[in-house]
């Protein structure tokens, strides 16, 4: 009785699990979607949220041809300057959401901690180098910094080796700035080292200058290109497709389960044998099945990484 017990919430606990696991997985499509409807909607988003958006961001960026998961990575031809600004703002608004979380936590846990915690805290925090400086700043945000620290680390940055761009970014991240102004102002410092060519349209022979020749050259070459096909929208069938099934799988097992536990309590002792007989082909099916799907999941994983 207790055995029969114990199977049966066995099974209910798995065909739980499986749903509330397919549930969970959110598509770039939808992440994207999501954005263009409501800019505000990152900042509704919980600490979990956030990490499976940031998983799921950085999985697409690998398939879409960068090795860092970095969408300013991405080959030309395999995404729009345009998306990639769209993908880029998304995660730089996924980084703010994770920093407010934290510092939102720093807050909480500041005000349990007692005089001496607080100074003991800060002391460690002065010795910090630059680096450690601009990931604690990224990581937790200025806000919740004493004053007395806040003075150590602009001495550091300003004797710090470090190159002077990348020390106005420390400092504009001391001083508070988001990471979207942050990463802004670093774009617009760079200097340029390339420009894209110009077709010359006031000459009339095209040709006639090296610009015009690598102008055309490059209209030439993005003809070719818009007739590939796009691995966007080959993942995005390939994610679809892979939901749907699995979502299937797990309903079709999740009521089978549930028909053959119910008949197995309310039986009789003959049919009760019948019953048990059949959770070895049913578990066996189940293992088979989300089996199946693993190797799906796992064979798409490495494939991304080649």
């Amino acid at each position: 009785m207790i055995k029969r017990n114990i199977k049966i919430i066995l099974i209910f606990f798995l065909s739980f699990l499986l749903v509330t696991q397919v549930y969970a997985a959110i598509s770039m499509k939808e992440i994207r979607s999501k954005y263009s409807d409501d800019k505000n909607i990152i900042n509704k988003l919980t600490e979990k949220e956030v990490k499976e958006w940031q998983k799921e961001i950085e999985a697409w960026c690998k398939l879409m041809g960068s090795v860092t998961g970095d969408p300013s990575t991405i080959t030309s031809n395999a995404i729009t300057s345009k998306d990639k600004k769209e993908v880029q703002s998304i995660i730089n608004a996924l980084l703010q959401r994770k920093q407010n979380i934290q510092a939102q936590k720093d807050k909480e846990e500041n005000e349990k901690k007692t005089t001496e915690e607080k100074k003991k805290e800060d002391e460690k925090l002065k010795k910090y180098d630059i680096k450690e400086i601009y990931k604690y700043l990224t990581d937790h945000g200025a806000e919740n910094i004493s004053e007395d620290v806040k003075k150590q680390w602009e001495k550091t940055i300003k004797e710090s080796k470090e190159s002077e761009e990348y020390k106005q970014q420390v400092k504009d991240a001391l001083d508070g700035k988001t990471i979207e102004e942050i990463r802004k102002d670093a774009e617009a410092s760079d200097t340029a080292i390339y420009k894209q060519p110009e077709l010359n349209k006031n000459n009339k022979n095209p040709a006639s200058n090296l610009s015009d020749l690598i102008s055309d050259a490059d209209s030439f070459e993005r003809a070719g290109k818009d007739l590939q096909y796009k691995e966007e929208n080959l993942q995005q069938v390939s994610t679809s497709m892979y939901n749907i099934l699995l979502l299937l799988a797990v309903a079709i097992a999740l009521i089978v389960g549930v028909i053959v536990g119910i008949k197995y309590m309310v039986g009789s002792v003959e049919e009760k044998a019948n019953y048990k007989a059949m959770l070895i082909p049913y578990v066996a099916g189940c293992v088979v099945v989300f089996g199946s799907f693993g190797i799906w999941k796992l064979v798409i994983t490495i494939l991304e990484n080649i």
